[in-house]
């Protein structure tokens, strides 16, 4: 069936799917002989100019890049800069900060959220059985 009787139907089957990827694999584009010649001579010219890598030798980090200042400034990029590691060492602070101190305002919302949940253990890998077992109601 012809692409244009296909559209006016506004229908499509499978097989009329399967009849135009038959026909656009029948006139597959082939690059010419030219074309062909021309990215041979190009891919030969690219593979003359190749040089074979050199022999690698381990660095010795000489004193002055040894020292606190280099030390900070590769962490820092590890990073992302300085502002970044900024960023991550107050939070890292702020974190055990109110972990350790528990302010007021802190204690008071987590003790309101987890009254209800008086707990003596907690499993936390639950065995099979849990899996299986149907809850008694």
């Amino acid at each position: 069936m012809p692409w244009d009787t296909m559209m006016k139907a506004n229908e499509m089957t499978d097989a009329d799917l399967d009849a135009l990827l038959a026909g656009a694999r029948d006139h597959a584009p082939v690059p010419s002989d030219a074309l062909m010649a021309r990215v041979m001579v190009d891919a030969i010219a690219v593979q003359q100019n190749v040089v074979a890598p050199a022999a690698v030798r381990p660095r010795v980090a000489s004193p002055a890049e040894r020292s606190p200042v280099r030390w900070f400034e590769r962490l820092a990029a590890v990073f992302g800069g300085t502002g970044a590691l900024a960023g991550v060492s107050l939070a890292t602070v702020a974190g055990v900060f109110i972990g350790i101190v528990q302010p007021a305002p802190v204690a008071a919302v987590t003790s309101a959220l987890l009254v209800e949940m008086q707990l003596e253990t907690v499993e936390l890998f639950p065995s099979e059985t849990a899996l299986w077992e149907e809850a008694a109601e």
